[in-house]
């Protein structure tokens, strides 16, 4: 089975070097000479507290599991961290932060006793770090603590078998933790109208399950225990003596939880290592089905797992124990939610396995938010040099066959940040929870297409072919499953763009306006722009009905946008496309603009181009002759300002007062838009209102 499975599966996401707060294991080295041979061990975790455990007698060290010999160190070893090694194996120097034990000091902040603990602090670090070939760079003489560079794997195991050194910590960066990825997906909302899960379970199939993380409640008595979110948490793979020995499965069960927090979970450790095979995760499979079976209100179950191999379609012939698996599993009434994988890098185009599988509901990744360049470190690796909210992140695998995106970059639970499509489906398999909990007698499919049809609607361009999917949206979700019957899409109207606002000499603010009618009401929009015929980009609406946001454009550009409509009941309607125009500004003495007698140039460093035409003379008028389809006129408001008439091809068409108590310069002034392009003429007439008679003309912009 697991040879026709393709071997092996991994867990589909990475915690990425240095993007993540990593936890401290005891140091991999032993340092024992015997005979004149160095020999560097691995030592083993100690005994854990799994739900399995070894026999009574039986080693649960991992020396005992792979044979290696059993070796005393002269010295209790440091405790080194992840990410040092991690650099150091890859033949890189690395900055550390070494950790000395120091004699008891006596609590005192006289000068004297403080400057004899920097000369003890200091006689210490040049002992321990002389001969090892490390460095120190910062010495923090009033602390047991120096930051030092390490140059290779042979320096690092002299400085860790030290006995003055306890703990080498690679220097680590942290941040603030956030709720974004939940404000992006209106858990907030959805939990604050009651909707939290509550009386279902999620079933979590990966590495294992720390429920020792404050995520997961009170679990001092144990999975099922009062006050426990975690209700069982199972050892299918070999034991390997440890709760959750990467941090993935504890990462993911803790995103359900944040999604749903009135859910529970049953967890399932089916790897061995870094892989997994089929035949366990049918076993956690079975097991969820059974549970059902018994009462328990399981409603979903997250694979956060993937292979290699890309399929842009439906892979169930390939994999018919996978999809008769997963069938099984919808058939009782659980979703399957499976990551999408994360080799998209390597330009291939579709789902990895399980995900392509028909039976299963995949999921890909997108940001939440601008967090500037985005690196995924895992081969093939990629970079996203601009990120936004609603981006398909660069690994994120996809097809016609995607069924839904999520947020699954830097998502934090149990301790630590990661990124894939991993964090990615929990997001999903926790809103299943969420709708099942509002919505008690929906169906598998139901909810399935609830999450299929709502939310904003997001274009996937990186490959030759366009793929749209729908993004996670707890409300829009919620009020489409509970408004099943109403299948009418909303009406929109395609964007139309006025100039707004002041202009600069290369910038000009453009409002974009919108609407849609839909009996049921509106719930989002969902706004996308195009820059010179290039890659459509996904624009973010605060909040997600507003019908109308300005844009600073750049003259001499052409720009194009495009706006679709979704009701209460989750129905998207088609897009609705604006026109193509170019920002195009005229200055006053442009050789379009004609002039009758009494007006007078000029100059001022706050006009547009430096000069601006002013006159005071009543019936003085100015004519600009333009093709478009949109044109503004632009000038200064002051006290001063006088009236003027307005004429679009002759035609009177509005009065205009220039009056403002202070002075603003380069303003859009008045504007007017026609359906379609045509050669046309806009005339500024002088009224001579009384004691402010002056109307100026700085400019006049043109889009179409």
């Amino acid at each position: 089975m697991a040879a026709e499975w393709g071997e092996l599966m991994r867990a589909s996401d990475s915690h990425g070097t240095g993007r993540f707060t990593s936890s401290v294991f005891r140091v991999a080295i032993l340092v024992t000479v015997i005979l004149g041979t160095t020999y560097v061990l691995a030592p083993g975790a100690g005994a854990a507290t799994g739900v399995i455990r070894p026999p009574a007698g039986a080693a649960s060290s991992a020396h005992a599991r792979t044979g290696m010999p059993l070796l005393k160190a002269p010295i209790e070893p440091a405790d080194v961290s992840r990410a040092l090694l991690a650099k150091l194996r890859r033949g890189r120097d690395a900055l550390g932060i070494a950790v000395f034990s120091v004699p008891p000091q006596s609590v005192s902040s006289a000068p004297a006793a403080l400057a004899k603990r920097r000369i003890e602090f200091s006689r210490i670090k040049s002992a321990a770090l002389a001969n090892t070939g490390a460095r120190i760079v910062e010495r923090w003489p009033n602390l047991a603590l120096a930051l030092v560079r390490i140059p290779s794997l042979t320096a690092l195991s002299k400085l860790a078998s030290d006995p003055a050194v306890t703990a080498i910590r690679a220097d680590e960066t942290f941040r603030a933790t956030s709720n974004q990825h939940l404000n992006f997906i209106g858990q907030p909302d959805a939990a604050a109208s009651g909707a939290k899960g509550a009386g279902t379970y999620v079933g979590v199939i990966d590495t294992g399950l720390n429920y020792n993380y404050s995520d997961f409640g009170t679990c001092a008595g144990g999975p099922g225990s009062s006050g426990c979110k975690v209700q069982g948490d199972f050892e299918i793979a070999p034991d390997d003596g440890s709760l959750d020995d990467s941090g993935h499965g504890s990462n993911v069960a803790s995103i359900v939880t944040q999604v749903a927090p009135g859910t529970k979970i049953f967890g399932y450790d089916v790897f061995n290592g870094a892989n997994a095979d089929f035949d366990d995760v049918a076993t956690a499979l079975d097991d969820l089905i059974r549970l059902r079976g018994l009462g328990w209100n399981v409603v979903s179950a997250n694979m956060s797992i993937g292979g290699a191999f890309p399929y842009s379609g439906d892979c169930s012939s390939s994999y018919p124990d996978i999809a008769t698996a997963l069938q099984d599993t919808r058939n009782a009434g659980i979703v399957p939610i499976v990551s999408a994988g994360n080799n998209a890098a390597n330009g291939s185009f579709g789902v990895a396995a399980p995900g392509c599988v028909a039976a299963a509901f995949s999921v890909g990744a997108v940001y939440d938010s601008n967090v500037g360049s985005f690196s995924w470190q895992e081969p093939p690796t990629c970079t996203d040099s601009t990120t936004y909210a609603d981006k398909v992140a660069c690994f994120s695998q996809t097809a016609k066959t995607l069924d839904v995106l999520a947020p699954g970059t830097d998502i934090y639970g149990a301790g630590n940040y990661w990124t894939g499509t991993s964090q990615a489906a929990p997001h999903v398999a926790g809103a299943v929870a969420v709708l099942k909990g509002a919505v008690t007698n929906a169906g598998v499919s139901q909810i399935e297409s609830a999450l299929r049809s709502s939310g904003p609607s997001d274009i996937d361009n990186r490959f030759t072919t366009s793929v749209t999917t729908h993004r996670l949206y707890l409300p829009s979700a919620i009020s489409t499953l509970k408004n099943v019957g109403d299948t009418t899409a909303p009406v929109v109207t395609a964007p139309v763009e006025n100039v707004t606002g002041q202009i600069t000499s290369t910038i000009v603010p453009v409002k974009e306006t919108w609407s849609a009618t839909d009996s049921g009401g509106i719930a989002a929009y969902s706004l996308w722009s195009q820059t010179d015929g290039g890659t459509w980009v996904k624009q973010t609406l605060s909040p997600a009905t507003s019908t109308s946001t300005v844009f600073n454009l750049t003259k001499g550009h052409s720009y194009r946008f495009a706006v679709a409509a979704q009701d209460a009941a989750g129905n998207w309607s088609g897009y609705k496309y604006g026109p193509t125009f170019t920002v195009r500004v005229s200055d006053d003495n442009n050789t379009n603009v004609s002039y009758s007698s009494g007006w007078t140039r000029l100059s001022s460093s706050l006009s547009y181009g430096g000069f601006e035409v002013g006159s005071v003379a009543t019936g003085a008028t100015a004519t600009f002759t333009f093709k478009g389809r949109d044109v503004s006129w632009v000038a200064p408001r002051w006290a001063n300002g006088g009236e003027a008439y307005v004429y679009l091809d002759g035609t009177y068409s509005k009065t205009i007062d220039l009056y403002a108590s202070s002075t603003s310069f380069r303003k859009a002034v008045y504007w007017a838009r026609w359906p379609s392009v045509a050669t046309r003429t806009i005339t500024v007439e002088v009224v001579g209102t009384a004691n402010r008679p002056q109307v100026d003309v700085d400019a006049f912009v043109v889009l179409g």
